[in-house]
């Protein structure tokens, strides 16, 4: 991978294990002032990627020197500090196999715990206000459509029928543009890219199990299958986002559309005007800013979006999060508990885990607060 010196590159850390990880990430946030939240991101193996929140936040009080002095020791001597291009990194971020960060603990959140972000949210308030309004809609007759991974038979969502059948997950209504069949998605392939992303975005807004209740249970999501990599449209991975759009607004009549993809480059004219028919027709798009080295993605940058920053537990900005005039409202994006999938002797179990991070489950947070309020308003 060639490095470069120039402004524009990262700095990049080899870091092997939790611990190492842990006070890495306490030496970095010991420099940062109004930053917050997890300012290493994971990229492929061992190494890490400085997020452009942190690394702008630095570079306003240290010079490069200093800065790579910082960040060295903040390494420990456990690995080289490296400088990558932009599109170095991004092509990593892009293609890693595992969608879980190896430092990080995939075992089972209590049951009893009620996830920060939900409390930070209010969402359980939300919820029994929703409840005691005799005239509002039942959620299961709003729909939001998902574009992502696809979707998984979790059970997070509930129980579900021989066959896969679901009465508010309905992958019969959806469509999978990567192989025939239901949107599925394939996470037991280890596809390279993000195996399960859409489970695990999906989990936050319409978890309905005993283990995790997401922001909205029991809407009725209609999930599509147009990626397994959530940075779209680079150069090997065109992405149908429009026909996948226009299906859910015309053939499917979903009110809410989450979209936790993001294009880094400038998408084609057929993105837009899927986007500007949405609008037109009173269709909710929430689309993610972004992470790591990018400035806003599109969709999110289309204005015509809602479009999802990240903050953390500290409601500060989540410095792995894009920012820019193009941001519309922030949510939690840092620690966030979902369900996921773990292998284990060679078979995959069903998990909850507090691990995820990403403007993608901000863009979740939001989605699910646009539907509760279209239950309640109609």
């Amino acid at each position: 991978m060639p490095e470069t010196d120039d402004r524009a590159s990262f700095f990049t850390l080899e870091i092997g294990d939790a611990r190492r990880l842990q006070h890495a990430e306490q030496a970095i946030q010991d420099k940062l002032a109004d930053e917050a939240g997890a300012a290493l991101s994971w990229l492929q193996g061992d190494l890490y990627v400085l997020a452009r929140g942190a690394q702008k936040a630095l570079r306003k009080r240290f010079d490069d020197t200093q800065l790579l002095n910082i960040l060295s020791a903040a390494a420990s001597g456990a690995g080289a500090v490296k400088r990558l291009s932009a599109d170095a990194v991004m092509k990593l971020y892009a293609e890693r196999h595992d969608a879980e960060d190896p430092t990080g603990q995939s075992d089972d959140a209590p049951a009893s715990e009620t996830p920060w972000h939900f409390e930070d949210l209010r969402v359980r308030e939300a919820q029994a206000f929703l409840r005691a309004q005799p005239e509002a809609i039942p959620l299961d007759q709003v729909r939001l459509a998902q574009l992502d991974t696809g979707y998984s038979e979790h059970p997070v969502f509930g129980a579900w029928a021989p066959g896969g059948g679901h009465p508010t997950i309905r992958g019969d209504l959806g469509r999978n543009y990567m192989e025939p069949g239901r949107p599925l998605d394939p996470y037991e392939d280890e596809y390279l890219g993000y195996p399960g992303h859409g489970t695990r975005i999906l989990s936050v807004i319409a978890g309905n199990g005993d283990r995790l209740v997401g922001v909205a249970p029991g809407v009725t999501v209609v999930p599509y299958r147009v990626t397994n990599i959530v940075v779209i449209n680079v150069p090997g991975n065109p992405v149908p986002l429009a026909d996948a759009l226009r299906h859910a607004i015309r053939d499917n009549d979903c009110a809410v559309v989450n979209i936790s993809l993001g294009d880094p480059c400038l998408p084609g004219r057929d993105n837009g005007k899927a986007i500007d028919e949405a609008y037109d027709k009173g269709v909710i798009v929430v689309a993610a800013a972004g992470n790591v080295t990018s400035e806003v993605t599109y969709p999110g940058k289309h204005k015509r979006t809602i479009t999802a920053g990240g903050s953390t537990r500290r409601q500060k900005p989540w410095t792995g999060g894009s920012r820019g005039s193009t941001v519309d409202v922030c949510a939690p994006a840092d620690e966030i508990y979902r369900a996921n999938w773990k292998k284990e002797n060679g078979r995959f179990k069903a998990v909850y885990a507090k691990k995820g991070s990403g403007t993608s489950f901000a863009t979740a947070h939001i989605s699910g607060i646009a539907c509760l309020w279209l239950a309640r308003w109609g």
